[in-house]
């Protein structure tokens, strides 16, 4: 009867006696049985996961770890970042890379910043068991740092589930931000860079509404400087590049966050290439990236229910962002604002991690990530 009836559990069968017509007398449901393969191949569930109530007693104890990809490269050009996520202060670093070759580099690197400006070693290592993690160089170096390295089971990222849960709030904040401001798809890089930035300062119920900064650095931190992503501002022009005195001293940008390193914010300048600066009147109220007629905060994207699905290449083969008929933009009249050169800095105090931007005089996006300043001033 357990096959008839569709392989239904024991209690189900002793019911079914009492509550069905047809049902063969004499039958005694046993109450063990052997295994029905059936059974166990149809039915078998995944283990549960609870809520971990372990945590860390001090800063880089256990350091939690994952690498998330993108199916458009960014403005400049990456596909994935690493994410560095500390158990006990629950403050994270993030690091772009251009490939998944790039993970060991990048561990090298924050390895080296933990010790230099914090004067700590980390004692273990979590992370799944996939990709780049398991490379033996990757195992190697963990090793050689005398860190104990704890990894997930296949295919079970439950297991790795503080970077699982940061990885679902960044990508939350990230993706907020970037569709509420219009902003294009390959500007993803500056969206996860300021939703890090906001998180690592953000009160936390865990923390008994400490900010994991302050946990970090034993200070306050100070958010005066924070604006509302992808707004529009009046970004002073050094009078170094103007083309003549009768030029505006301060031109329409779009806010893209905080400079990596510096006292400066992040800004587009038509037609796409970065400007950093520390002086600028924002308006908080206009997006210059919102189509005319569309508000902030509307609707926006490419996901349609009655579209058929993607024939996009896949990442590893797509080697050219945005649309298929790129021509790049002419260059502005008079050159490019002035730039920076290589990666920010550290400070003795106010410690990020470096996110690899390389602004250059040329560099440009695609003709979808162009756009037409509006003056409704």
């Amino acid at each position: 009867m357990h096959h008839c009836l569709g392989h239904p559990s024991k209690e189900v069968l002793r019911h079914a006696k009492d509550h069905t017509k047809g049902f063969p007398k004499g039958i005694n449901i046993p109450t063990t049985t052997g295994l029905c393969p059936g059974c166990v191949q149809g039915k078998m569930p995944a283990t549960s996961h609870p809520p971990s109530d372990t945590r860390a007693k001090a800063c880089f104890e256990p350091i939690h770890s994952d690498l998330k990809s993108f199916p458009v490269p960014s403005y400049h050009k990456y596909k994935y970042f690493i994410v560095f996520f500390d158990d006990y202060t629950l403050f994270a670093w993030i690091t772009l890379l251009w490939d998944k070759a790039s993970a060991i580099t990048a561990l090298k690197q924050w390895l080296a910043l933990i010790k230099n400006q914090f004067n700590a070693t980390i004692k273990e290592w979590m992370s799944d068991a996939s990709g780049e993690y398991k490379s033996g160089a990757f195992i190697k170096h963990l090793k050689d740092a005398s860190i104990i390295v704890l990894q997930s089971v296949p295919h079970t990222p439950q297991q790795n589930g503080h970077a699982e849960c940061f990885m679902h709030t960044i990508m939350d904040k990230a993706q907020a931000m970037h569709l509420d401001t219009c902003l294009p798809q390959s500007w993803w890089e500056f969206a996860v860079n300021h939703a890090a930035h906001c998180y690592n300062r953000t009160p936390m119920s865990c923390l008994k509404w400490q900010t994991p900064y302050y946990l970090l650095n034993n200070e306050i931190p100070d958010i005066s400087h924070l604006r509302v992503f992808g707004c529009s501002a009046y970004v002073h022009i050094p009078e170094a590049h103007w083309v003549n005195k009768l030029s505006p001293k301060s031109e329409l940008m779009i806010y893209l966050g905080r400079g990596p390193g510096m006292k400066a914010n992040i800004f587009m300048h038509t037609p796409n290439t970065l400007f950093y600066s520390d002086k600028a009147l924002f308006d908080e109220t206009l997006f210059p990236r919102c189509p005319p007629g569309q508000s902030k905060g509307k609707p926006n994207g490419v996901t349609q229910l009655d579209t058929p699905a993607s024939k996009e290449l896949p990442l590893e083969d797509d080697t050219t962002p945005g649309d298929d008929d790129y021509t790049p933009p002419e260059p502005p009249i008079g050159g490019s604002a002035p730039q920076p050169a290589g990666a920010g800095c550290y400070n003795s105090r106010h410690i990020s991690f470096p996110f690899h931007y390389l602004p250059s005089h040329s560099m440009m996006c695609r003709p979808h990530d162009s756009y037409h300043l509006r003056m409704d001033y």
